[in-house]
């Protein structure tokens, strides 16, 4: 796997500043800003579209996470579906468990947790 060269996560949008995004440990290191992206009555707005943004940037380091995970846990069940039969439930219980951490990042991409 290649080297990280992204500021580790986890990301949280920064609750005194909607549209910062920062380390969850440390809000004061910004990450990412928002910019206005609710078009309303002709001006540039933060409104729900720059709220979503804002959540789905926040949740970059968890959805890149869980998907090399999860793409781990695809080629371990080809690999034992061919060689290894005998390994092959243990593989999937594997990519099951990820799964349910890969559930949790695409609801904190659309800001439901």
């Amino acid at each position: 796997m290649s080297e990280q060269k992204h500021t580790p996560g986890p990301w949280m949008v920064d609750p005194d500043h909607p549209r910062d995004i920062s380390p969850a440990d440390d809000l004061r290191l910004g990450v990412a800003s928002i910019c206005n992206a609710d078009n309303i009555n002709g001006g540039w707005v933060f409104g729900e579209a720059s709220k979503a943004n804002a959540s789905l940037v926040a949740a970059a380091p968890d959805l890149l996470q869980w998907l090399l995970a999860l793409e781990c846990d695809i080629n371990t069940m080809a690999y034992c579906y061919d060689k290894k039969p005998e390994n092959f439930c243990r593989a999937m219980a594997v990519a099951k468990e990820n799964a349910i951490h890969a559930r949790a990042a695409i609801a904190k991409a659309r800001g439901q947790s």
